[in-house]
């Protein structure tokens, strides 16, 4: 048999098994736990040189695993980009007051591009996007590249728009909109999916080597510090990328996995060695954008709508042909589609798209994800369970956005149903939750609130048929998460035999009550074994 050198004991363990166990103590050998139970039991792996930790009654878990984020910018947002957000997240509540905090790091970086990113026109108190007039008052010979809080519009100063050759001749892209100065076709700075994902815009915002590994280090260990031991880079471009991640493995607080670009998936993995630290997942592919920004891909109209436009609604970032292509494609090459929908007729296109590949290539188990899913309708939900498909919920919507849902974005009826856990939930769908670092900031207990309780940041609770029990919002942020992954074998949970990945809350999650969980504080998190961070 073998000893423990650490034995966990007198807690509330959460193994969150297939039996949602709730142990005593827990063991661990080296980086591997070997076993779960009660006092007793456990007590048999002891020796003489186990560490033994009393938990004193405090709730350890399986570390919080990151169903969907971008671990890759969220870094450089948090290093060297200025804070544009309103409250709750940031201190803005003018355009004034962003100016000035891009003005500031302009002062601080003499060179290069002035970044920003967090800015919500629905927030700022003058309910309007960031024109290149106002990015002009940063600077008119440095290029001012701002953000939207969605992450799915940029806002360009002049300087930047002539650099990346946005011209009054310059055609809208496919699936992206490059908006004009009233009367005109000079673009004003707002570019729109597509427009804002230009390779030049994204060469204007590369960092160095140096920085970017500084970037990944640093944004591992503020994830740690939330108890997250799984992170996840939601979408990369490149090769060389990739090549930083390795370069700096060993240094970072979390593990890792990827979702490369679909259609270059080949190319960005090429000569890529999958670790227990860094593994490759499926393949990235975007099929609407952001209700935020008006280009989410609704089948009905938005409730406030754009002017002179009552019957829009959104657009597709891919044609429904180019996206069923590219699925099948992916099934066609064994890689597991993870596809961004936020409207239901973009998950409409991508759940014919999933018919099509399976049609085309019965019989594998891809586990397709649905990223965010919020205003997924029942009849799709019916649909993702007989495709085999799984969810990852941004359910952080209810908090964050969700009065402006009811009143602006979907209306009531709508806005009650975003992100309808419950109802996955009641068809057996494995669903994950997550919090899209750096869009909103990666706090695991926030979001396991928010599925608990759906209160927005203004008090209102949003759709309360739709909550969930604390165990079920624990199982979306640990071992349903893992399994969208093809990981559950190895984390997820606590049992013996997997990776000793652990959390430890300030207290017992299951029986405070619900609207305190925001409050619980990680006290300290484990990685194989190795603290990674603890509360002082």
């Amino acid at each position: 048999m073998k000893k423990a050198t650490k034995l966990y004991r007198n807690g509330v363990v959460i193994t969150l098994n297939k039996d949602n166990l709730v142990a005593d103590s827990l063991a661990v050998c080296e980086d591997r736990i070997i076993a779960v139970g009660s006092r007793d039991e456990v007590a048999a792996y002891q020796a003489e040189d186990t560490e033994v930790i009393d938990l004193a009654g405090k709730a350890l878990l399986p570390g919080f695993y990151d169903s969907h984020g971008h671990i890759n910018s969220a870094g450089d947002t948090y290093m060297y980009k200025a804070d544009l957000n309103c409250p709750p997240i940031g201190t803005c509540l003018t355009i004034e007051d962003c100016l000035n905090a891009m003005r500031e790091l302009a002062a601080r970086k003499p060179e290069g591009a002035v970044l920003g990113a967090g800015y919500d026109d629905t927030l700022i108190a003058e309910k309007r996007h960031l024109t290149r007039h106002d990015l002009d008052k940063v600077s008119i010979d440095r290029p001012v590249v701002a953000k939207h809080i969605s992450g799915h519009l940029a806002y360009l100063n002049t300087k930047a728009l002539e650099m990346i050759g946005y011209t009054e001749e310059t055609e809208d892209p496919a699936g992206g909109v490059i908006q004009r100065e009233v009367g005109t076709r000079i673009p004003n700075g707002v570019l729109e999916e597509n427009a804002a994902f230009h390779p030049n815009i994204r060469a204007l915002e590369l960092f160095t080597d140096e920085q970017k590994q500084a970037s990944l280090v640093y944004i591992t260990g503020e994830y740690a510090k939330q108890g997250v031991t799984t992170a996840s880079c939601g979408l990369l471009y490149t090769n060389a990328q990739l090549a930083l991640y390795k370069q700096v493995e060993d240094q970072l607080k979390t593990r890792m996995f990827i979702n490369p670009f679909m259609i270059d998936y080949e190319k960005i993995t090429e000569g890529f060695t999958t670790s227990n630290k860094i593994v490759l997942s499926g393949g990235k592919e975007l099929a609407d954008g952001s209700l935020q920004g008006y280009t989410g891909y609704l089948t009905k109209p938005y409730h406030i709508n754009l002017p002179g436009q009552p019957d829009y609604r959104g657009y597709p970032t891919n044609e429904k042909a180019e996206l069923t292509a590219r699925i099948v494609e992916a099934y066609r090459k064994d890689i597991q589609p993870v596809v961004h929908c936020n409207g239901d007729a973009a998950l409409d296109d991508y759940l014919d798209a999933l018919e099509e590949a399976q049609k085309a290539y019965p019989g594998q188990e891809l586990r397709p994800v649905v990223i965010h899913c919020q205003t997924a309708r029942e009849d799709q939900l019916d649909r993702i369970k007989e495709l085999g498909a799984t969810v990852s919920f941004f359910v952080l919507h209810t908090y964050y956005w969700g009065d402006r849902h009811r009143d602006i974005f979907l209306g009531p009826e709508r806005a009650a149903r975003l992100d309808p856990l419950q109802s996955a939930l009641k068809r057996g769908i494995i669903f994950s939750t997550h919090c899209d670092s750096p869009i909103t900031p990666q706090r695991p207990l926030l979001s396991i609130w928010a599925s608990v309780n759906r209160i927005s940041s203004n008090g209102n609770v949003i759709g309360a048929e739709q909550r969930i029990p604390v165990m079920d919002a624990l199982r979306a942020y640990t071992i349903n998460a893992a399994y969208q992954n093809f990981e559950e074998t190895e984390r997820g949970s606590l049992e013996a035999g997997k990776y000793a990945d652990l959390v430890i809350l300030s207290e017992d999650i299951l029986s405070c009550e619900p609207e305190h969980i925001r409050d619980i504080e990680v006290e300290e998190t484990i990685l194989a074994g190795r603290t990674t961070y603890k509360n002082k």
